[in-house]
């Protein structure tokens, strides 16, 4: 396993323990593991030693973010990002941005809490546990940023009830607007106003279900890749995009493919057929991969083919489920 990989693990590992909040925490593969499996003898070397044992014990005991041992391993990262990756300051947050990688926004949280380094807005994905699909659960119980409620009460007419409202866009630069259908049999369409980075400028995006089951995740404004994309490539075809102009120029989008797999962009000129990345995109994808733009608030205007009762559930998407494996 990569070095990438592994500290991806590791803040997702960090961050899921959080989320969770159990005085006692089983199962998973613990920190020490995580960082042995590296093979890279200098992150190994950089990394491991008794505080990172001392580390797994104050998780897996629910003696968390103030012990000195969790402390030390996020010191370790710094220096692994300093010392061995060659990163200027903020170290952390630029070997991230190295490898297109957010943090969960609990591992940032516990990170801050350390006394280590505040991760910059655009390093930070958002809050809760992403279910994988409509046969997860209520996401409701997932701790994700709910930005509301739309509640249909009729084919074009309903309320939208704000529950988290407006992402903190000094800790978060944005998130894929995710719509979740909360009744079964959904059709309706709903018009969302997506908010760009300045909380100011917005895009309306429809958003359907075709009679959808309960819990269906619909990402607003979702693009297709229509060709597989090379490391350092500086376009990506996807058909469309200019006539739709939900992927917009100047903001960041989420190419994502898995949840091993996935980073985030600034978005240049967007074509008929195409979106520039200036920087360069740092991962090879293939067509299963999509591309998602980001928001930072979410706001349903209106309605069509809606039943009365009918509730749609608006969130921000993490970037990637994270969970103790």
């Amino acid at each position: 396993m990569s070095v990438a990989l592994t500290i991806q693990g590791m803040l997702d590992y960090i961050a899921k323990v959080r989320q969770i909040s159990q005085d006692n925490v089983t199962g998973g593969t613990d920190l020490w593991s995580r960082v042995d499996a590296s093979d890279d003898e200098a992150f190994e070397n950089r990394v491991k030693g008794q505080y990172l044992t001392d580390a797994d014990t104050a998780l897996e005991t629910g003696a968390l973010w103030s012990a000195p041992a969790l402390k030390k391993v996020f010191t370790l990262l710094e220096d692994y990002c300093r010392i061995d990756a060659g990163e200027s300051v903020p170290y952390l947050g630029n070997y991230l941005a190295s490898l297109g990688i957010r943090a969960p926004w609990e591992a940032a949280e516990a990170i801050a809490e350390g006394g280590i380094t505040r991760l910059l807005p655009g390093r930070v994905f958002a809050k809760g546990t992403l279910p994988a699909n409509e046969a997860d659960p209520d996401p409701a119980t997932s701790g994700m940023h709910k930005f509301g409620r739309w509640a249909s009460t009729g084919a074009t007419a309903g309320t939208f009830t704000e529950t988290d409202g407006e992402l903190l866009i000094t800790r978060i630069s944005g998130a894929p607007v995710m719509a979740v259908n909360m009744s079964a049999n959904q059709t309706a369409t709903l018009t969302i106003r997506c908010y760009k980075a300045d909380q100011t400028a917005y895009k309306d995006i429809a958003v359907g279900f075709s009679g959808a089951s309960q819990y269906t995740q619909v990402i607003a404004g979702q693009a297709a890749v229509t060709s597989s994309i090379s490391a350092g490539a500086t376009s990506i075809a996807s058909t469309g995009v200019l006539s739709a102009g939900n992927i917009i120029a100047g903001e960041y989008a989420l190419i994502w493919e898995s949840d091993d797999l996935q980073e985030v962009i600034l978005v240049g000129t967007v074509t008929t057929n195409a979106i520039a990345v200036a920087a360069g995109v740092k991962n090879t994808y293939t067509t299963g991969a999509v591309i998602m733009p980001l928001f930072t608030d979410a706001v349903p205007q209106s309605v069509t083919g809606a039943t009365n009762g009918q509730n749609i559930d608006i969130f921000a998407r993490p970037d990637r489920i994270i969970e103790i494996t």
